[in-house]
């Protein structure tokens, strides 16, 4: 990996990169991960979506989902839009934390017709997770609705997260 490293650091590449950001988060370094993110983003290259994915998953193997939020925000920087791991993994992270604000954002991006691969049930029911928890119910409810118009079809997971934002709400 030492040379590796060495080799990025006289050139960076997304690639090189995307390989040491995972190496850096199997190994539990989190800074270092990020450290190589700034280092190709310092030099002349612009990320690509595997740098990217990288980074999600250097947050999740080191147990900080709410990092992976702020990748959205450089994917958001660098106009490289999301792909199915990476709405996956965010859809997961806002269930997990609670975050219904970027849950929104990505229910959003979902009805502007922005995302260019097909959506699963889990992927909303983690909106609706996330939303519920919010108390944005109107939202999460529009979740249920979105599945509906694009055939995507709910489960009985669906309908007791629809259930508990009833519950939430008061």
């Amino acid at each position: 990996m030492e040379m590796d490293l060495a080799a990025f650091r006289q050139q960076p590449d997304s690639y090189r990169a995307s390989s040491l950001i995972a190496s850096f988060g199997r190994q539990n370094k989190l800074e270092s991960a990020f450290d190589i993110y700034k280092t190709l983003v310092g030099s002349t290259q612009i990320p690509d979506i595997g740098v990217f994915r990288s980074l999600m998953n250097a947050c999740i193997k080191c147990n900080q989902p709410r990092r992976v939020l702020n990748v959205l925000g450089e994917m958001t920087r660098f106009s490289v839009p999301l792909d199915g791991f990476c709405f996956g993994t965010m859809t997961k992270v806002c269930a997990k934390i609670g975050d219904s604000v970027t849950a929104k954002k990505l229910l959003e991006k979902m009805k502007r017709g922005e995302l260019t691969f097909n959506l699963n049930v889990i992927n909303c029911n983690q909106l609706i997770q996330a939303l519920g928890r919010g108390r944005n119910i109107g939202d999460a409810i529009g979740v249920l609705h979105f599945m509906d118009q694009h055939t995507i079809q709910a489960d009985d997971v669906s309908y007791l997260y629809a259930q508990m934002c009833r519950i939430w709400q008061h």
